[in-house]
């Protein structure tokens, strides 16, 4: 009985951990997209493959406390005229940055990030950070 309290004492705060954690990415994670599935489950990063044809080829999430701080989502290159002409026309250019812009109504940063495997990233992070 002494071995089942204390497994239950050690087991109960990383039970609370877990269900905080749950908790905190609950909002974020009901948000994206049903044709996308949960690869990788980290207290601070998830990443999401995403099956539907026009969209990212994959989405990974920086977490920090109970929000999302940063995203990256990995497209194929066919699709970086298409994000930088999005950018162009939603977006401020931001001075002496080539591939880096301000959406000034939402205060998030993009970021055009070339990959290998003729992919790139377009990263997006909260401008007040």
């Amino acid at each position: 009985m002494k071995k089942i309290i204390t497994l239950l004492l050690i087991l109960f705060p990383v039970t609370l951990f877990a269900q905080e954690l749950i908790g905190k990415k609950k909002k974020y994670i009901s948000s994206i997209k049903p044709t996308s599935t949960l690869i990788v489950d980290l207290p601070n990063m998830s990443i999401w493959s995403n099956k539907a044809e026009a969209g990212s080829l994959y989405l990974i999430c920086y977490f920090n406390n109970d929000k999302c701080d940063k995203t990256v989502s990995i497209y194929p290159n066919e699709k970086l005229q298409q994000w930088e002409k999005i950018l162009n026309s939603n977006c401020a250019k931001v001075k002496g940055e080539e591939l880096l812009w301000l959406d000034q109504r939402r205060q998030l940063y993009f970021r055009v990030v070339p990959c290998e495997n003729q992919t790139f990233a377009l990263e997006s992070t909260k401008a007040n950070d």
